[in-house]
């Protein structure tokens, strides 16, 4: 199935809250009666950036003269901060129209405007609309590094829900390329911080593409469970556009399945959506669905009809997606039937029509050199003919003989370069499709890089080829032991074991990325993770300790949950010291990021000597961090290999 359905549309509008459709409606009016009561130029720009906005997704042709308009007055205010705002307004209304080469346009000079400006958030979200372009126009390899680089700004500044969005984007990028297994990766990352902060219109979309997933693998229990989990949620809220992407993946498994007559009820629904919401990319792609469904039925009649509705909209829109999409539809209707001419027609018929433009700019070109060397033969002639006319006839005849060579030579070069320029095209075709390749693998290996070392170290092994260890001042270590790990692991099989595990083990995993903490290892059920380093900053103990009752309060109510359900679960101890360390890569095969010092034996000593369901923290910690959070002293305590140890429990963060 064709893969790119309404991805911007999905997000874009699923993502985001909105009112219903009557509540809209109430606030566009009420926008444009101050439109027209505006007294000054600053006024109206506000509404119209306004209007644009929140119009793109349902009127985009309303909406981009409004997004021009206001462009317009921004320019004359010299506001390059608004400019940029209606630069983006009008990308996405060409969005919503299927017009993406200009809303690349747009979005160009959005970016441009906002790195002039430094505004590191809004470029994020500036190389994240021109990753989803070009994921569009199918340019994989300029999609991910901007994705990349808009989720690493995400992440310095802890914007959650943005990072989310990144994760969907990235999984979405990794089904197209046929990685069905990495992209569920993506999305068992992003779905986890969509459920914590209650955005259950993301939850919907991560439901959806993680039901394609699993259909793209033929698990399709497991696909329409997700799809069932998308649903509830797409009801509930009354989300047109999710609802129609709904349809389409239900369609898909059915068809998949043989199911063609229940596949066709669900495509005919999402057409009605897109159709609805004029959504040209939407509808192209249903029509095709339709007609592919329709000639595995054996009506070919009904799939010739759908197949050139899809092409008729997908070549005005410039769809070229879709307008192959059509092509593969064509060539299996006439498969089916025998026309094997046919089918094999349209199976080229894209590399068949680049091929005779390039051809005939190829003899034209050559054509242009042979008249012009025989213009110059010509010329020389007629002087040789002035010079010495008692040779005029001895040398018309070398003239003839050599214009015939020559033309003869220039005849069989123009057929030698014509099909040295066909070999040398085809390789240089393979040669972009492996180095195209071999571009995606290089920086899915710098993402898996990023996974295992912090960006600056990563960065210097790459360069170097090795890591030179470093000493931090003071750095707030954390250390998680589960309690009664052995006796929990005698009651579960190691498969439920490990599965629980991993499950902590990712969440712990969100909380340190949100608070920008580094993770340094896992060991069995030991967890440990250390704030300050490789960016050195001083509100480490702070993050730490709030990181660690974040853990604390997953794992409580991880522990109800279990108890009603009958299982059993994991409780854990916590202990924070804050100190100097020594940090470095260690391996020379699989690296391994690493941390060494007293700091840290103390840190695990604290660990050691707290309690289930509390964070115990040192004096040094407590003095960075008593300001801030409720704690309460519990002495000296006898720690092994340590002696006594002044230490407190965090209760709670102090309300500002």
């Amino acid at each position: 199935m064709h893969f790119s359905k309404s991805f911007f549309l999905t997000l874009c509008l699923s993502c985001l809250l909105f009112s219903v459709i009557q509540g809209q409606t109430t606030e566009l009016d009420q926008l444009r009666k101050e439109l027209s009561m505006a007294g000054s130029e600053e006024e109206k720009l506000e509404l119209l950036l306004e209007l644009s906005y929140k119009m793109s997704r349902i009127q985009p042709a309303v909406a981009y003269l409004y997004a021009e308009q206001a462009a317009g007055i921004a320019k004359s205010l010299a506001s390059p901060s608004k400019l940029a705002n209606a630069y983006s307004n009008m990308g996405d209304c060409k969005i919503y129209q299927g017009e993406y080469k200009l809303a690349r346009n747009h979005y160009e000079e959005t970016l441009a405007l906002r790195e002039s400006q430094g505004d590191s958030l809004a470029m994020a979200r500036s190389y994240s609309n021109l990753g989803e372009i070009h994921f569009y126009l199918g340019n994989f390899t300029e999609s991910l590094p901007l994705l990349l680089k808009s989720l690493r700004i995400r992440q310095a500044y802890k914007d959650s829900i943005a990072i989310a969005h990144s994760y969907l984007l990235l999984g979405i990028l990794e089904e197209a390329t046929g990685n069905f297994q990495g992209a569920l990766d993506y999305y068992d990352r992003g779905l986890p911080i969509a459920l914590r902060k209650d955005r259950l219109r993301m939850v919907a979309v991560f439901y959806n593409y993680i039901g394609r997933a699993w259909r793209k693998l033929d698990i399709y229990d497991k696909a329409l469970e997700a799809h069932a989990l998308s649903k509830k949620i797409l009801d509930q809220y009354h989300d047109p556009v999710g609802l129609a992407d709904y349809y389409n993946n239900m369609g898909s498994i059915f068809r998949r399945q043989g199911q063609f007559g229940k596949a066709l009820d669900y495509f005919f629904e999402a057409s009605k959506i897109h159709q609805g919401l004029n959504d040209k990319e939407g509808l192209a792609d249903g029509y095709n669905d339709i007609a592919k469904t329709y000639g595995q039925l054996g009506k070919y009649k009904e799939a010739l009809e759908y197949v050139e509705k899809a092409m008729n909209i997908a070549r005005r829109a410039g769809l070229l997606d879709d307008v192959r999409y059509a092509y593969s539809v064509y060539e299996g209707i006439y498969k089916a039937q025998g026309d094997f001419k046919s089918a094999l027609e349209y199976s080229h018929k894209v590399d068949e029509i680049r091929d005779s433009l390039i051809n005939i700019e190829k003899i034209e070109h050559a054509n242009r050199l042979k008249v012009r060397h025989e213009r110059e033969t010509l010329r020389l002639q007629e002087a040789n003919f002035q010079k010495d006319q008692a040779l005029r006839e001895e040398r018309a005849r070398l003239v003839f003989v050599s214009l015939a060579s020559v033309l003869l030579l220039l005849l069989a070069f123009a057929l030698f370069s014509y099909n040295r320029y066909r070999m040398k095209n085809k390789v240089n075709k393979d040669l972009a499709e492996k180095n195209d390749e071999l571009e995606l693998e290089r920086l899915r290996s710098d993402a898996l890089l990023l996974n295992i070392l912090p960006e600056q170290t990563a960065e210097e092994l790459k360069k170097t080829g090795k890591a030179m260890p470093r000493s931090y001042e003071e750095v707030s270590v954390l250390f998680c032991d589960f309690k009664g790990f052995t006796r929990i692991s005698e009651e579960l099989s190691p498969e439920l074991l490990v599965e629980e595990l991993d499950f902590c083990f990712k969440v712990f995993d969100d909380i340190m990325e949100e608070y920008g903490i580094e993770k340094i290892k896992t060991i069995g059920d030991a967890y440990m993770a250390a704030s300050g380093l490789p960016l050195i900053h001083d509100h480490h103990a702070y993050d730490t300790v709030s990181a660690a009752l974040d853990m604390q309060t997953f794992l409580k109510s991880l522990h109800q949950e279990r108890l009603q359900e009958g299982k059993p679960s994991f409780e854990a101890r916590i202990g924070i010291h804050t100190g100097p360390v020594v940090a470095g890569v260690v391996g020379s095969k699989k690296f391994a990021y690493d941390i060494w010092g007293d700091t840290v034996n103390t840190a695990s000593r604290l660990e050691s000597a707290g309690e289930v369901g509390k964070v115990n923290i040192s004096q040094r910690t407590y003095d960075l961090i008593k300001d801030d959070f409720e704690c309460v002293s519990r002495g000296e305590i006898e720690a092994r290999s340590k002696g006594e140890i002044a230490m407190y429990f965090v209760k709670s963060k102090l309300k500002s």
